[in-house]
C-alpha cells in the first residue's frame, strides 16, 4: 500500500504514464549479511514496455543512421575541404620569388678551390693538348635553342625532365625550355587528382600556384601555350597504392610511379616527364631506369631520353663547371651538354662529383644562365 499510494501522488491525472514511475528499495537478506539493492519499477503492461516501433520509433532509427552517415562522409569531405583551403592560403600568402636570381658570380666559395685547381692543370697541357680538350668540350656543348630544334625532330616517345624543386629553375623551365617543348601529354610529381586541381587553378588564373614548394603556374602556361592540346596528367602513387603497399609489405612508391605511368602511356604520343632528378636518372630502381629496362610496348628504346636541368647556380658543381667553362672563354648562355659521353677524359677528374651524379646518369644535361 505504500508503494501504491506513493506512486498514486505523484502520477498527475489525466496521464498515468506522464512521469517515471520512481525507483523503491527493499531489503534483500542472505545468510551473511543485509543490504540495500534497487530494484527498478515494473513495467505497467506489455504495450508499455517497450518504445514503439511504429512511426516514431522507426523514424529515429534511420534518423540516427542518417546521422551516421553524413559523419562517416562528411568528416573526410570536410578534411579535404580544409587542406585544399589551407594549400590555397600557403599559396596565396606566400611571398613571390624575386627575379632576376642572385647574380653574385660566386655565390658556393667553399667550392672554388677545386676550379682553380682544373684551371691550374688545363693551363699545364701542352699547347696540342688544350687545344684538343677545347675541341672536346665544344663538340658536347650545343646552344639550348639549337638542341631544342634537333630534339623536336627526333622521334621521341618520353623525354623525362629531372629538377629540383626550385624556384628560379621553375621559372627557367617555363621562360625558356616549355614555350618551344612540343608535347601530348605532360605528367608531373603530384596523384591525379592533384593534377586536376592544379591544372584547374591555373587556367583559372591563381598565381602562384605550389607544386612541391615552388610556383609552377607560369610552367603549365608556357606548356599550354605552346601546346593547346596538351594534357596534364599525375603518376605520383596514391594514398590506395602506398596503403596496398604497406599492407603487403612488399612493392615500393616507384614501382606505383611506374604503374601510373604504364597506365597513362599513349603509343605514338610524345610524353614529358617532369620528376625530381634522381626519378630521371640511368641508375638504381628509379622510373626512367625501369623504363628503359623495359621500354612500352612498340616503343623502341632509342626514343627514351632524359634530360637533367639546372641553372648556373643551382648547386655547387654546376656554379664550378660554368665557372670553369667562363675562364676557358667559352660564350656565356644557357647550353646543353648533348653528349656528356663526348666530353674530355679530364673533366671527370677535375670534376668527379658533376661526372659521376649528373654526367654519367643523364643522356643530356641543360644549364641555365641569367642574361637580361
Amino acid at each position: 500500500t505504500r508503494r501504491r499510494d506513493l506512486r498514486g501522488r505523484l502520477r498527475p491525472h489525466g496521464r498515468a504514464d506522464a512521469v517515471p514511475e520512481p525507483a523503491t528499495f527493499r531489503i534483500i537478506g542472505d545468510s551473511e549479511s543485509q543490504c540495500f539493492r534497487m530494484a527498478r519499477p515494473r513495467p505497467r503492461s506489455g504495450a508499455a514496455a517497450l518504445p514503439a516501433l511504429g512511426t516514431r520509433g522507426g523514424s529515429g532509427i534511420k534518423n540516427v543512421a542518417l546521422q551516421i552517415a553524413l559523419v562517416v562522409l562528411g568528416v573526410p569531405l570536410l578534411a579535404i575541404a580544409l587542406l585544399q583551403g589551407h594549400t590555397l592560403y600557403v599559396d596565396l600568402t606566400r611571398p613571390a620569388t624575386p627575379w632576376p636570381p642572385p647574380g653574385e658570380r660566386i655565390q658556393f666559395p667553399a667550392h672554388h678551390q677545386s676550379v682553380k685547381r682544373a684551371l691550374a692543370e688545363f693551363a699545364a697541357l701542352p699547347p696540342s693538348e688544350r687545344a684538343a680538350f677545347r675541341a672536346g668540350v665544344e663538340d658536347a656543348l650545343q646552344p639550348l635553342p639549337q638542341w631544342l630544334a634537333a630534339f623536336d625532330r627526333r622521334p621521341a616517345a618520353i623525354l623525362c625532365i629531372g629538377e629540383n624543386h626550385e624556384p628560379y629553375l621553375r621559372r627557367f623551365l617555363a621562360d625558356r625550355l616549355f614555350p618551344t617543348l612540343k608535347a601530348d601529354i605532360l605528367l608531373i610529381e603530384a596523384t591525379a587528382r592533384e593534377a586536376e586541381r592544379l591544372r584547374a587553378r591555373v587556367e583559372a588564373g591563381d598565381d602562384p600556384v605550389l607544386l612541391l614548394g615552388a610556383d609552377v603556374a607560369r610552367l603549365l602556361r608556357s606548356a599550354l601555350a605552346a601546346n593547346p592540346a596538351l594534357e596534364i596528367a599525375g603518376i605520383e602513387e596514391r594514398p590506395g597504392q602506398l596503403s596496398a603497399r604497406r599492407g603487403q609489405d612488399a612493392g615500393s612508391r616507384e614501382g606505383s610511379i611506374e604503374t601510373n605511368f604504364r597506365a597513362r602511356y599513349r603509343p605514338g604520343r610524345r610524353h614529358v616527364v617532369l620528376y625530381g632528378a634522381f626519378h630521371c636518372s640511368r641508375q638504381g630502381g628509379w622510373l626512367f631506369q625501369r623504363l628503359r629496362r623495359q621500354p612500352p610496348p612498340g616503343t623502341p628504346a632509342g626514343a627514351l631520353l632524359n634530360l637533367r636541368v639546372a641553372w648556373e647556380h643551382l648547386e655547387p658543381p654546376f656554379e664550378m663547371f660554368t665557372y670553369f667553362l667562363d675562364e676557358l672563354g667559352f660564350p656565356p648562355g644557357d647550353f646543353v651538354i648533348a653528349d656528356p659521353g663526348a666530353l674530355p677524359a679530364e673533366i671527370a677528374d677535375w670534376f668527379p662529383f658533376l661526372s659521376a651524379n649528373e654526367l654519367r646518369v643523364f643522356g643530356a644535361v641543360a644549364v641555365f644562365r641569367f642574361h637580361p
